[in-house]
């Protein structure tokens, strides 16, 4: 028999000789698909419009299909699997009410973003939208929903782009996507390859390894936030935990003599009996835990590490970011955290690898560094174990003097109390006629491993789990982080066992933890969890007979939260009418007593594959919601908390080594005016790109005729090989921070100009008591103190619309052969100044927004003007000499009147 020859064959499908492809019905090609993106696990519910899709998962031997008891508890166990695996996660549902059921999970692996692709049935699509039984519009309603991708495939020849492009998008930005497809369409033939190419999506998981420069400008950024005194925090996401990144974030912590914080989801990423490790933030969108509100309330910088929703952690209540971020990630997503603005951002594949180069950078940095530097090396001496006890700082400021003791050691005690004390009464620590779920909680972190799963719910008892129970590195949390799904940890626990089950680790320990108002949304997937025969499930139970966050939380005068009161069944026969024996309830606070009802109740789960306890706690005890306090509800308050935020760049400092100093600092006091160098204009491209900075230096410097006391000229700047290397690795890293990349892209390395304006390298000499007066710029300035410093007079707040600063085309610029344009003559400059002093000439008042601020910009810091920004720049008792990207014009402001509602606007004009 002759192969098919191009045309209509087989069915009549269009295929090649020169095909390595294999024929597949629908549903088995969607299979094949997710096969082929690593999904080993499908949950879901069944139903007519699904029947051809679940019979192929049934078939294929290397995936396993988990029917749910209902689609909600389906969707949820998805996005847990594939948040504690990285992998990608995937449910099923029919038409219908399947497929509605699923959009809370759906929901939650969207804003917790996690790799999720959900697959829905559908009516024979001849007989869509106009069939009512089941027939909804799935598309519409999971777009709305906020799904990062919702289609529906109408024909079988466009099931394998769709699911391409779905797939595609899932994996590459973990985000979660659906697909609707109709039951005749998952029986027709399709021709598929034998492998569904993913490439590029796995390759953009991975990543690319950090560059040398990606690890010098991460290692200068740090170095900058430590030196320049400011209280720093590590923040870390559950992805950290799934990276394994503990171990070096620990390390860093401990050079950087600054506390750790993690997400609820990524606690477990560090062990929190780690002297650094400070418990959890970010609890139902609030502070969370005491201790990170201390933490929080005076910190100045967050190093955020794979954190995807930083809003609590750099914001204030109105949303203002008021503290300085430092990024780390394996992937930086656009609409998460690039939604604010970072002082740093590093992000690459490999990341483990990356963060243990960027160790010893600044470790070698340390030790080239000031014995106070140096003492951070120390840091592994201290005790992992605070056994003694000790000093409970009474003010949040106390901790940051603590933590730069060199014999610092962490209060005593569970996170939650380590600076605020116990918030409960010790009576109740006492109790012989209830458990009182921090006592138990503290005794089960012994029964604990680091390869043990957490699965926790929503409401008080996830409050006590978070204070209470310390959780060792490497441990996994799952909890809903974001849309605080009731019912959750029991279909997390399902995820959690069954993957142990797929490791073959029967003895991996899952504990799951619900209130008895959530563990009644998701107890039928117990079946489920009989049905696949997992092993060493414990579940906790905390009854107290009420919805307790919501009756306890503060929502506000003259509301009580009524309706909270709810009845429980017998949990301990529950479980034994689905089959699992030996539950306990526990209701006293004996230490032996709760420790052997934890031992036997593990025992009974490794034997049996789950085990209850039920923990019958008193009602009239909760935990507390620690909230950030309104002080940080306003500018000033923060301006005053950070002791004045402007007093240093944002960006990171550059090393300068000279040995011609000396002599550059004696011939600018012997300055009687403002001295330019020679430009180097950018009407070629970036300067820098074809000579390195350090030569430009040099090349620029030879034009200001600098020469010695014996009349020998200045030959190089730099005295050494790696001065330069130093220099040049951090001027690049630097500027790449100080520039905003729309402008660096589009206007300066593409025209060589800013609003217009064409751009000129340059050193300008300043001598002593140099004043510039007040100006606004017409373009983006970029300026590093070579030698000495400047000082400016800044305003803060309010800026010039940069449209009214903008070069006009009556100054026309003039066309050169193969360059952006010719070198802007005396005659050019003149006239494209005096037109921008006609438009300043407008503008009677500059309103009374804003406020004027002194700095100083020191030798090897980076002073970033945007165009339309305004100050007066000035020298002191010594001159300066400073590197410049600028036009060389500015929009002088002339009249005092305009700015003079300003605060701190006095003195701006001088005589």
């Amino acid at each position: 028999m002759h192969p098919p020859r191009n045309g209509r064959d087989l069915d009549g499908v269009v295929v090649s000789r020169r095909s390595s492809g294999r024929l597949f019905t629908g549903a088995e090609f969607l299979v094949h698909a997710l096969v082929s993106a690593g999904v080993t696990h499908v949950f879901g519910g069944h139903g007519g419009a699904v029947v051809p899709l679940i019979d192929a998962i049934e078939a294929h031997p290397d995936i396993t299909w988990v029917y749910c008891r209902c689609e909600v508890n389906a969707s949820q166990a998805a996005a847990a699997y594939a948040k504690l695996n990285g992998v990608l996660g995937c449910c099923v549902g029919t038409s219908g009410p399947g497929a509605s059921h699923l959009l809370s999970g759906l929901i939650d692996a969207e804003q917790d973003r996690v790799p999720v692709v959900c697959i829905t049935g559908l009516k024979d699509s001849s007989h869509i939208r106009y069939a009512d039984f089941q027939d909804i519009d799935q598309g519409a309603i999971f777009r709305m929903a906020g799904l990062a991708l919702s289609e529906s495939v109408s024909d079988i020849n466009q099931l394998l782009p769709i699911t391409r492009n779905a797939f595609t998008l899932a994996l590459s930005s973990n985000r979660c996507v659906h697909l609707a497809v109709p039951i005749n369409v998952q029986q027709e033939k399709i021709l598929g390859r034998s492998d569904f190419c993913l490439g590029k999506a796995f390759q953009s998981r991975l990543a690319t390894p950090a560059t040398q420069l990606q690890i010098d400008t991460l290692a200068l950024a740090l170095r900058t936030e430590i030196e320049s005194k400011r209280h720093v925090v590590i923040a870390a996401g559950y992805r950290a935990n799934l990276l394994k990144l503990g171990p070096e974030l620990e390390r860093l912590a401990e050079l950087l003599h600054c506390p750790i914080l993690t997400s609820y989801d990524g606690k477990g990423t560090v062990d929190e009996n780690h002297p650094l490790a400070y418990g959890v933030v970010g609890v139902y969108g609030n502070a969370g835990t005491p201790s990170s509100v201390d933490i929080l309330a005076d910190c100045d910088t967050v190093i955020s590490v794979c954190v995807n929703e930083l809003t609590e952690l750099v914001t204030n209540k109105s949303g203002l970011q008021i503290r300085r971020l430092v990024q780390i990630d394996e992937r930086l997503i656009a609409g998460d955290a690039l939604r604010f603005s970072p002082s740093a951002a590093f992000s690459c594949g490999y990341l483990q690898e990356s963060l243990q180069q960027v160790i010893v950078a600044l470790e070698k940095a340390f030790i080239a560094s000031s014995a106070a530097h140096r003492r951070r090396l120390t840091a592994k001496s201290l005790p992992e174990f605070a056994t003694t006890d000790t000093h409970e700082p009474e003010r949040s400021e106390d901790i940051w003097q603590e933590l730069n003791k060199s014999n610092y050691v962490k209060p005593t005690g569970t996170p939650s109390t380590f600076l605020k004390g116990s918030c409960h009464n010790p009576d109740d620590l006492r109790s012989t006629s209830h458990c009182h779920p921090a006592v138990f909680f503290g005794v089960m972190r012994g029964f604990l491993t680091s390869d043990s799963v957490v699965a926790a719910d929503i409401g008080d008892n996830a409050l006590w789990m978070a204070s209470s129970l310390s959780a060792r590195g490497g441990q996994r949390f799952l909890t809903s982080e974001h849309l605080g799904i009731m019912g959750y940890s029991v279909n997390a626990g399902l995820a959690a066992a069954l993957s142990a089950k797929k490791d073959g680790d029967d003895n991996r320990r899952t504990l799951v933890v619900a209130g008895d108002g959530g563990i009644q949304m998701s107890l039928n997937e117990l079946a489920t969890l009989k049905d696949h025969g997992a092993k060493s499930v414990l579940v906790v139970v905390v009854v107290n007979r009420r919805l307790g966050r919501v009756q306890n939380e503060t929502w506000g005068p003259r509301v009580r939260a009524d309706g909270c009161h709810i009845g429980s069944p017998d949990y301990v026969k529950l479980f034994e009418a689905y089959g699992y024996p030996n539950g306990v309830q526990l209701s006293t606070c004996d230490h032996a007593v709760i420790s052997d009802t934890i031992e036997k109740g593990w025992q009974s789960a490794k034997d049996h594959g789950c085990c209850v306890i039920e923990l019958m706690q008193d009602p009239l005890v909760h935990p507390i919601m620690h909230k950030l306090k309104a002080k940080e509800d306003s500018l000033a308050h923060w301006e005053d908390r950070i002791r004045n935020p402007y007093s240093h760049s944002i960006y990171p400092k550059i090393d300068v080594q000279s040995e011609a100093r000396g002599v550059v600092q004696s011939w600018l006091d012997g300055l009687s005016e403002v001295k330019l160098s020679d430009p180097k204009w950018l009407n070629d491209g970036n300067p820098f790109a074809r000579n390195s900075p350090s030569d430009v230096v040099d090349q620029l410097l030879s034009s200001l005729d600098i020469t010695a006391a014996g009349g020998s000229a200045v030959g190089s700047f730099f005295p050494t090989g790696e001065a330069r290397e130093i220099f040049d690795s951090q001027f690049h890293a630097s500027a790449i921070n100080a520039v905003p990349s729309k402008t660096l892209v589009e206007e300066i390395n593409r025209l060589g100009t800013s609003n217009a304006h064409p751009l000129r390298v340059q050193l300008l000499a300043m001598p002593r008591d140099t004043n510039w007066g007040l100006h606004a710029h017409p373009n983006v300035e970029l300026m590093v103190p070579l030698v000495g410093e400047v000082w400016e007079k800044r305003l803060i707040g309010a800026e010039l619309s940069p449209q009214v600063l903008k070069r006009s085309d009556e100054v026309p610029t003039k066309a050169s052969p193969g360059k952006f344009y010719a070198e802007p003559d005396t005659e050019e400059i003149a006239q494209a100044k005096e037109h921008l002093q006609k438009k300043m000439a407008e503008i009677k008042s500059l309103g009374n927004e804003g406020k004027f601020i002194d700095r100083s910009i020191r030798e090897g810091q980076v002073l970033y003007n945007a165009a339309g920004s305004i100050h007066r720049s000035y020298t002191k008792e010594n001159g300066c000499l400073c590197l410049c990207i600028w036009s060389g014009i500015h929009a002088d402001i002339l009249d005092c009147s305009c700015c003079s509602a300003i605060e701190g606007s006095e003195g701006l004009f001088l005589p």
